[in-house]
C-alpha cells in the first residue's frame, strides 16, 4: 500500500508511464511511482487522464477521489474485484445475524460517542453537566440505538464544538463554510472506507444500520462513524475562516497520514481501516477505536 496522496488541481493530463503516473505539463514531466500512492484526488474538471493509468491504479488499490467544478466529492473509483476470497465474505456478509448487527452498532455508536468527548475534552469545550450527560449516553445505548442517543449526544457535541447557532446541514445552507469543509473531510475518510471494504470482499450496500435505495455505499456510512471527529479536529481549528482554501484542503486531505493507537500500536489511518473491516470480515468482537486518551 503506498503513503503519498497525489492531488491535482491544474490543467494537465496524465497517463501511465511503465508503472508510474506521468504528469504531463508544457514546462515539465513529473512521474510518481503508482506503488508510492496511496490517495489520487482530482479537483480540475479539465484535466484529462488515459484509460490505461485509471486501469493500473485500481489494480493496486489506489484511491481515486474527483471532485466536481464546486470542489465538492463527485466520484470515487474502485476495483471491481476485490478480495480473492470475495465470494466467501460475500456469503458470510449476507448471514451476518440480528445480534451481530446489533452489537456490532450498538459499539460503533458507542466509540463514536466516546471519540466525540475526548475532542470536546482536549479542546476544552466540555462543562461537567456535558461531560456526565455524554457518559450517560454511552452507558445506556441500546441495541440499533432506538433510544437515539446518536441524537442526544450529537446536539450536545455540535453545540459545544461550533456554537449553539451551528447547524450540521450537508446542502451547506446554513454555515456553508463549515458545513463545506466537513463534507470534503468526511467525503475522503469515506472513500477510505469504501476501498478497505471493497478490497476485503464485502459489499458495500449490505450494511448494519443506515439504509437508503440512493446510498450504494450504506456500510462504508456505517463504518466510518467513529473517525469522524478526526474531520472535525481540523474544521474547528480553521471554524472562523471566511475562505474554505487550498491550505485547509490539503489539511484535511492529511488525515490519511494521522497516525493512531490501535490494537497496541500506532498505525496509519489507511492501516487502521483495514485492520478495522479485517475484524468485520471475521466476525470478530468489536474493538475499541480511540482516536484521543
Amino acid at each position: 500500500m503506498g503513503w503519498k496522496v497525489v492531488e491535482i488541481n491544474t490543467d494537465e493530463f496524465f497517463k501511465l508511464y511503465l508503472n508510474n503516473l506521468l504528469l504531463d505539463r508544457k514546462t515539465e514531466k513529473i512521474l510518481i511511482n503508482i506503488k508510492d500512492i496511496d490517495t489520487l484526488i482530482i479537483h480540475n474538471s479539465r484535466a484529462s487522464i488515459s484509460l490505461k493509468l485509471l486501469n493500473r491504479l485500481t489494480s493496486e488499490n489506489v484511491n481515486v477521489i474527483i471532485f466536481n467544478e464546486s470542489y465538492e466529492p463527485q466520484s470515487v473509483i474502485f476495483p471491481y474485484n476485490g478480495h480473492y476470497n470475495s465470494f466467501k465474505n460475500f456469503n458470510n456478509q449476507l448471514n451476518w445475524t440480528q445480534i451481530y448487527k446489533f452489537n456490532c452498532w450498538k459499539d460503533i455508536i458507542k466509540q463514536k460517542i466516546f471519540n466525540q468527548f475526548h475532542l470536546l475534552k482536549n479542546e476544552k469545550l466540555i462543562s461537567l453537566k456535558n461531560e456526565k450527560l455524554l457518559f450517560s449516553y454511552i452507558k445506556n445505548i441500546k441495541p440499533f440505538d432506538i433510544t437515539n442517543r446518536e441524537g442526544h449526544a450529537s446536539k450536545i457535541y455540535w453545540n459545544s464544538l461550533m456554537g449553539m447557532n451551528f447547524i450540521r446541514d450537508q446542502k451547506c445552507i446554513t454555515s456553508p463554510i463549515i458545513n463545506a469543509m466537513l463534507n470534503y473531510g468526511y467525503a475522503i475518510l469515506r472513500s477510505l472506507v469504501i476501498r478497505s471494504i471493497v478490497k476485503k470482499g464485502l459489499d458495500p450496500r449490505i450494511s448494519f444500520f443506515h439504509k437508503s435505495w440512493t446510498n450504494f455505499f450504506s456500510l462504508a456510512s456505517d463504518l466510518m462513524e467513529p473517525f469522524r471527529p478526526l474531520v472535525d479536529k481540523i474544521v474547528l481549528k480553521n471554524k472562523n475562516t471566511n475562505l474554505f482554501s487550498y491550505k485547509i484542503k490539503d489539511e484535511l486531505i492529511n488525515i490519511i497520514n494521522t497516525k493512531i493507537l490501535y490494537e497496541g500500536k500506532m498505525h496509519y489511518l489507511n492501516r487502521v481501516v483495514d485492520m478495522f473491516i479485517d475484524s468485520i470480515v471475521r466476525q470478530e468482537k468489536w474493538q475499541e477505536l480511540k482516536l484521543w486518551e
